[in-house]
C-alpha cells in the first residue's frame, strides 16, 4: 500500500520505493545493541591510539614475541563510529514511535500496551483517530472533541476512522470488534513504515557508509592475521 502521507510525486518518496528503504529495514541496525554502543569508540579510539604510538611494535609472553603492530586504520574506524553514531541519533529522533518500540503486534501486546498508546504512534506520525460511540437511541448523528494534543474523537455508530491532518476524508474504517487492535496496529506500522523518507535515505546512507569503512577496516586486519599464521 501506497503511504497515502507522501506525494507520488515526491522524488524522496519514489526513492525508497525504488530501492526498497523503510524504517522497519533501519530498525534492524538501530534497534542493535551493537551498533548502538559505537559512541563507545569515538572516545576510546583517540586513547587506545595515543597509547599505541607510546608501546613498542612487539610484545614478549613466555619468552615467545608477539608483533602487536596491525594495518589498522584508526582513522577509518573512528569515521565508521562517527557515522553509526549520527545514524542512530536520527534514528532516535525522526523514526516513528512505533517502530521503534515494536517489530510486530506481539511486541505491543507483551508490553502491555493500549488503544492510547495506538493514539499516541498516530500523532507521532501526523494522524489522528476518530473514535465513535453515540447511543442508537441519541438523535445525534455527529459529536466531535479537539483536545489540545490535537486528537480527535468523532462519536458515531460504534465506528473507529482513522484520519489524516493533511486529508479531508478518513484514510480507513474499522469495525469496533476484537480485530481492530491488530488491523489498527498494522495499518499505522504500514504508514509509518515510509513516513518522513528525507531521514529514511539520510539514515540509510550514514549507516551504509558506517557499516562499509567497519567492514574494510575488518576485513584488511584479518586478512594481515591469517598471512602472519
Amino acid at each position: 500500500m501506497k503511504n497515502r502521507l507522501e506525494s507520488k510525486f515526491n522524488w524522496k518518496y519514489k526513492l525508497i520505493t525504488k530501492y526498497n528503504l523503510n524504517w522497519n529495514k533501519i530498525s534492524k541496525l538501530g534497534n542493535n545493541k551493537f551498533i548502538r554502543s559505537f559512541y563507545i569508540y569515538l572516545i576510546l579510539i583517540p586513547i587506545i591510539t595515543k597509547f599505541l604510538s607510546k608501546a613498542d611494535e612487539t610484545i614478549t609472553l613466555f619468552g615467545i614475541p608477539f608483533d602487536i603492530v596491525l594495518p589498522f586504520s584508526w582513522k577509518m574506524f573512528f569515521f565508521s563510529a562517527l557515522f553509526f553514531t549520527i545514524a542512530n541519533i536520527l534514528y532516535s529522533f525522526y523514526a516513528p514511535k512505533i517502530i521503534i518500540e515494536n517489530k510486530y503486534f506481539s511486541d505491543f501486546i507483551t508490553k502491555h500496551y493500549t488503544f492510547n498508546h495506538l493514539e499516541s504512534y498516530c500523532q507521532n506520525i501526523g494522524l489522528y483517530i476518530v473514535r465513535v460511540s453515540i447511543p442508537k437511541s441519541s438523535k445525534m448523528k455527529f459529536a466531535t472533541m479537539f483536545p489540545k494534543d490535537k486528537t480527535v474523537y468523532e462519536v458515531y455508530s460504534g465506528n473507529v476512522f482513522l484520519h489524516s491532518l493533511q486529508e479531508e476524508k478518513p484514510l480507513k474504517k474499522f469495525k469496533n470488534k476484537k480485530e481492530l487492535l491488530p488491523n489498527l496496529f498494522y495499518f499505522i506500522y504500514e504508514i509509518a513504515n515510509t513516513y518522513n523518507s528525507k531521514y529514511i535515505i539520510i539514515v540509510s546512507f550514514l549507516y551504509l557508509i558506517g557499516i562499509l569503512m567497519f567492514l574494510i577496516v575488518f576485513t584488511s586486519n584479518l586478512i594481515y592475521v591469517i598471512q602472519q599464521i
